[in-house]
C-alpha cells in the first residue's frame, strides 16, 4: 500500500513538474522570423475544421500546379482570335498548351505550367528556366470562356493590333510581381545577374500566410500535455498567430499585406529575400502604403489608382479605405469586424453576423430618421456608404472608405454616387437635392477639382458611360445592371453604345454583363464579344437590338460627351 501511495505521489510531481514547464514555455515569446514553415497539411492533423473551411476558400487556390484538376479552362482545341492573333488551346497528355499564331508568320507556343486565380478569372504560368512568365491568355468562369489579359485591365484595343508587343502587353514576370501576395513567404532570390532562385513556402494563400510560420508550433505541440492545456485554459500559444487575438490594428496589418499595395524603403532587399514581415508585427516597419501623392524616383506615378480625392478606385487598395474611413479611430474596428476567413461564404468572406446590416448596427443605430428609404426596403447601409466605386478583376467592388453620399462631390470627382448608381435615370442635381431634403444638416466634404457639372437631363450613370475615364465607365456600366431603379429601354440604348464603340475592351465586357441582367431571358455570352473587332461589335449589337425595346441615344449629346472621355492607358499594377 505504501509503495503504491508513493507512486501516485511521485506521477504527481511528475506531473506538477512537467505542467509547470508548459506554462513557463508558453510563458516564453518566440520570434516567428527564426522558425520554418511547415505547409497547412500539417496543421490539418489537429486542425481538421479550420483546415477544411480554408479549403474552401479562394485563397487556396491562388496560385497552383497546373494538373488536370486544378486547370479551370476548356483545353480542349478551341481558339479565339483577338489582335490580329489567333490563340489556340489544346491539351497533349498532361500538358496544357497555348498557341498564339500571329498575321504575319510569327508564332508563340507556351506549356502551362502553373494556373493563378479561380473566382472570377484563371491566368496560366509558363516556366523559362528560373522563371515564371504570366501568359496573354485567361479562362472567365462565368462566361466559360477565353479572353486575352488586354480585356482583363485598363487598355484600349492597341493601335497596332498585329505586333508581338501588342499580343504579349500583359505578359508579365511571375517571380517579382505576383508572387509576393499569392503564396506564403515569398522570396523573389533576385541574384545579382538579374537571375532568380524563388522560393515560397507553399503555393497559395494558406495558414501559415496569416498564423505565422508553424514548425515550432507542431513540434511544441507533440507535447499532448501542451495539448490539453491550451485546449482547457485557452492561453496564448506563441508559437502561433491568432489574428482574432490581435488589435484590430495588428489583425487588420495580416490582411493589409496584400490587400494593401505597398511600398519599401529597400526594393533591392525584398526581391533578393523577400517579405520579412510575419503575422502579430506592425506591417509599417517592413513597407508603407501607396498613397495618391507616393513617389517613385520623383514621379507620383501612382496617382491614377485613386480619385482626385485620394479614395482607393482599384481592388488590392482595401487597407487604404479601411484607414482613411471614419470607423478606424474606434481601436476595435478592423477587417475582422466584417471578414473571417473560416466562418464565411467564400465569396466576400463576410461573416455571418456582419451580413445585411449588422455589421454597422453593432455601433450605430439605424431609424427612419437616418435613412432616406423604408427599413424594410432592399437597401443596405453598405449600399449608401461602401458604394462600387473600386475597380479590379473584371469586376465592380465596394470602396472600403467608408463615407457618406455626396452626389455633387462625386460627380466633380467623375465617379458614380451611392444614389444615381442605384437610381440610374436620375440626374447628379435630382441626387443633390433629395440629399439636402433627406440631411438638411449634412455638411459637404471638398473636393474634386473644376469639372464642369451642368446638366443637359442626360443621367449621371449614362454621362459616366459615356464621358468618364475608363475606370468611370467600367463602373457606370455595371451599375446600370444592377440598378434598381432604371429605364430598361434607355439602359439598354447607353449600353449598347458602350459595347459597340468604347475602346476599353474591359468596358465593353462589363456593358454586356449589364445587358444581360436587364433581360428577362439573358442572351447566351455567345451573343456578343468583347473582343472581337468593331465591324463584328456593330452586328451582334444590331441583333441583340432587334430582340428587345431600345431607345436610342440622342447622337449630339452622346459626341459631345465621347469628346471629353480619357481615353488614355491607366498603369493600374500588375
Amino acid at each position: 500500500m505504501r509503495r503504491a501511495l508513493v507512486g501516485v505521489a511521485l506521477l504527481a510531481v511528475g506531473f506538477g513538474l512537467a505542467l509547470f514547464a508548459v506554462r513557463r514555455e508558453l510563458a516564453r515569446s518566440v520570434d516567428l522570423r527564426e522558425v520554418a514553415y511547415v505547409g497547412s497539411d500539417a496543421c490539418r492533423r489537429c486542425h481538421e475544421d479550420h483546415h477544411a473551411s480554408w479549403h474552401r476558400t479562394f485563397h487556396r487556390t491562388m496560385t497552383r500546379e497546373a494538373t488536370a484538376e486544378n486547370v479551370l479552362g476548356a483545353f480542349d482545341g478551341r481558339s479565339f482570335d483577338y489582335l490580329g492573333w489567333r490563340f489556340e488551346l489544346s491539351r497533349e497528355g498532361d500538358e496544357h498548351r497555348i498557341g498564339a499564331q500571329g498575321p504575319n508568320g510569327e508564332r508563340r507556343d507556351w506549356v502551362v505550367d502553373r494556373t493563378v486565380g479561380s473566382h472570377r478569372y484563371q491566368q496560366y504560368l509558363a516556366r523559362d528556366g528560373d522563371t515564371w512568365w504570366r501568359l496573354p491568355v485567361a479562362w472567365h468562369r462565368e462566361e466559360e470562356r477565353f479572353f486575352s489579359m488586354n480585356g482583363a485591365f485598363l487598355t484600349p484595343d492597341p493601335q497596332a493590333p498585329a505586333s508581338v508587343e501588342a499580343m504579349e502587353r500583359h505578359v508579365t514576370r511571375w517571380n517579382d510581381n505576383c508572387v509576393f501576395c499569392h503564396n506564403v513567404a515569398p522570396s523573389p532570390g533576385l541574384r545579382a545577374d538579374g537571375t532568380f532562385d524563388t522560393e515560397v513556402a507553399e503555393l497559395g494563400v494558406a495558414c501559415e500566410a496569416c498564423h505565422g510560420p508553424g514548425a515550432e508550433h507542431v513540434a511544441r505541440n507533440a507535447n499532448p500535455l501542451r495539448r490539453y492545456w491550451l485546449h482547457y485554459v485557452e492561453d496564448d500559444d506563441p508559437t502561433l498567430v491568432d489574428p482574432n487575438a490581435l488589435s484590430a490594428e495588428r489583425a487588420s496589418d495580416v490582411c493589409g499585406r496584400c490587400h494593401g499595395q505597398r511600398k519599401t524603403s529597400d526594393l533591392g532587399a525584398l526581391l533578393a529575400d523577400g517579405d520579412p514581415f510575419v503575422p502579430g508585427e506592425d506591417l509599417a516597419r517592413h513597407s508603407e502604403p501607396l498613397w495618391i501623392d507616393t513617389t517613385l524616383d520623383g514621379e507620383e506615378i501612382f496617382s491614377a489608382r485613386f480619385w482626385e480625392d485620394g479614395t482607393p478606385r482599384l481592388t488590392a487598395y482595401e487597407y487604404q479605405g479601411w484607414l482613411q474611413s471614419p470607423c478606424a479611430r474606434d481601436a476595435s474596428f478592423g477587417c475582422g469586424s466584417c471578414h473571417s476567413m473560416h466562418e464565411s461564404d467564400p465569396a466576400g468572406q463576410l461573416r455571418e453576423d456582419a451580413r445585411g446590416d449588422r455589421a454597422c448596427t453593432t455601433c450605430h443605430s439605424l431609424d427612419a430618421s437616418h435613412a432616406a428609404h423604408p427599413i424594410e426596403a432592399e437597401v443596405r447601409c453598405v449600399d449608401c456608404h461602401m458604394p462600387r466605386i473600386v475597380y479590379g478583376v473584371l469586376d465592380a467592388h465596394r470602396s472600403h472608405r467608408i463615407d457618406v453620399p455626396e452626389p455633387a462631390r462625386d460627380a466633380a470627382l467623375g465617379r458614380p454616387d451611392a444614389c444615381t448608381a442605384c437610381h440610374a435615370d436620375r440626374t447628379t442635381t435630382w441626387a443633390d437635392r433629395a440629399r439636402a431634403r433627406f440631411w438638411p444638416r449634412a455638411t459637404t466634404r471638398a473636393g474634386g477639382g473644376d469639372r464642369d457639372l451642368t446638366e443637359d437631363g442626360t443621367p449621371a450613370l449614362t454621362r459616366l458611360l459615356l464621358g468618364g475615364d475608363p475606370i468611370a465607365r467600367a463602373l457606370a456600366a455595371d451599375a446600370m445592371g444592377r440598378a434598381a431603379s432604371v429605364s430598361r429601354p434607355r439602359a439598354r440604348g447607353a449600353l449598347l453604345d458602350a459595347m459597340a464603340n468604347d475602346p476599353y475592351p474591359a468596358v465593353r465586357r462589363l456593358a454586356f454583363r449589364a445587358w444581360r441582367r436587364l433581360e428577362d431571358a439573358p442572351s447566351p455570352w455567345e451573343a456578343f464579344d468583347p473582343m472581337a473587332t468593331s465591324d463584328v461589335r456593330a452586328a451582334a449589337c444590331a441583333s441583340l437590338r432587334a430582340t428587345t425595346v431600345v431607345t436610342p441615344l440622342d447622337p449630339e449629346r452622346t459626341r459631345a460627351l465621347r469628346e471629353h472621355a480619357a481615353q488614355a492607358p491607366l498603369w493600374i499594377g500588375e
